[in-house]
C-alpha cells in the first residue's frame, strides 16, 4: 500500500514537472504584444521587422532621457534642452542653419516615426509639384468636385463645381482644408506619394491614411529638417517647383513653431508636429519637433530657438 501511495506520488510530481517545463518552453516562444493608450490612435494591425521603425506609441515612453546627436552644437543643444524640462511623452526637435553645415542640434528622447496628421500635406504637396513637373499631371486641368468628395462643413468646396489643382493646392495649405487635400491624394495616390517621399530621402516618413483620420502619417523630426532643407538647396524637386512649394507654406494657418516669429517664415504645423524655415535678421535656418503628445508649446520652442540663432 505504502509502495502504491509513493509510487502515486512521484508520478504525480513527474506530471507537474513536464507541464511546467512545457509551459516555460511555450512561454519563451510566444510574443508580447502591447497595444498603445495615448493621445493619439495607432494602428495596430501592422508587424514590423528588424529592419523597418515604428510608430511611437505611449507603451515605448518608458525611456524619456533626452539625447543629443554627436557634432550637435552644444550651445544651441543646451537651450532645446533647457526648454524641453524634462517631457513625458516622446519628442524630437532638431534645428539646423541654412549658411553652415556645423551649426545644427538635434535633441529627442526617442528616434521612432511619430504619428502627425495635417504637416503630411507638406510631403503630399512635394508629390504634387513632382508630378507636375514631371508632366504627369497637369496644374491647370479642372476637377469637378462631387458630393461624397465633401466631408464636414465646407464653405469653400461646392459639389459639381470645377476647381483647377493649382486652387487645390493653394487651398489645403492657405486655409488648411483636408477635403482639398483628399482630393489631391486621390489624384496621385498614396503608393506614389510614398514613393516620392522614399526618394527624397525622409526614409522614417510613410503617409498611412487620408486627411480625415486623427494618423495621417509618420515623420521624424530630423526628416522634416532634412525636407525643408533640400527645398530651399532645390534637391527635392527643381528650384523653381521647390520655390512653389515654400510659397504655398508661407501663409499656413497653424503658425506653430513660428507663432511669434517675425521675418518670412515657410511652415506647417499641427498638434503634434511642426516645422518652419525662417529668414530673418540675415540668418536663415530651419526648425522642426515632433512630439507623441497634444499640448506641446511650440510657439515657446520656436521663441528660443530663433533667439539662439539671432544672438549667434
Amino acid at each position: 500500500m505504502k509502495n502504491n501511495v509513493f509510487l502515486g506520488a512521484a508520478l504525480a510530481s513527474f506530471c507537474s514537472l513536464a507541464f511546467y517545463i512545457t509551459s516555460t518552453n511555450h512561454m519563451a516562444n510566444k510574443t508580447l504584444k502591447v497595444y498603445g493608450n495615448g493621445q493619439a490612435p495607432y494602428s495596430s494591425q501592422k508587424t514590423f521587422s528588424n529592419k523597418e521603425s515604428k510608430p511611437e506609441s505611449s507603451n515605448d515612453e518608458n525611456n524619456l532621457s533626452l539625447t543629443t546627436a554627436k557634432k550637435s552644437k552644444p550651445a544651441l543643444a543646451k537651450v532645446i534642452t533647457n526648454q524641453l524640462n524634462n517631457p513625458v511623452h516622446a519628442i524630437q526637435v532638431s534645428a539646423v542653419d541654412l549658411r553652415s553645415d556645423d551649426v545644427f542640434a538635434n535633441v529627442q528622447n526617442s528616434s521612432r516615426p511619430i504619428n502627425v496628421n495635417n504637416t503630411m500635406k507638406l510631403f503630399l504637396l512635394i508629390a504634387y509639384e513632382k508630378q507636375v513637373a514631371q508632366r504627369h499631371l497637369n496644374g491647370s486641368q479642372t476637377y469637378t468636385v462631387k458630393a461624397s468628395d465633401i466631408k464636414g462643413s465646407d464653405a469653400l468646396l461646392a459639389p459639381n463645381m470645377g476647381y483647377s489643382y493649382t486652387y487645390l493646392c493653394q487651398l489645403m495649405m492657405n486655409k488648411n482644408d483636408n477635403n482639398a487635400a483628399n482630393i489631391l491624394l486621390n489624384k496621385i495616390g498614396k503608393n506614389q506619394v510614398n514613393q516620392i517621399i522614399k526618394t527624397s530621402g525622409a526614409k522614417n516618413t510613410k503617409l498611412l491614411n487620408d486627411f480625415h483620420n486623427e494618423v495621417v502619417g509618420t515623420t521624424t523630426a530630423q526628416d522634416l529638417s532634412l525636407i525643408l532643407k533640400k527645398l530651399y538647396q532645390g534637391k527635392v524637386i527643381n528650384s523653381a517647383s521647390g520655390n512653389k512649394v515654400l510659397g504655398n507654406m508661407l501663409n499656413y494657418p497653424d503658425k506653430g513653431l513660428a507663432s511669434q516669429l517675425t521675418g518670412t517664415v515657410y511652415k506647417i504645423s499641427d498638434k503634434y508636429s511642426s516645422a518652419a524655415l525662417v529668414q530673418s535678421a540675415g540668418k536663415t535656418y530651419v526648425m522642426t519637433c515632433v512630439s507623441h503628445g497634444t499640448g506641446f508649446d511650440f510657439a515657446k520652442m520656436g521663441q528660443t530657438i530663433n533667439d539662439w540663432f539671432l544672438k549667434n
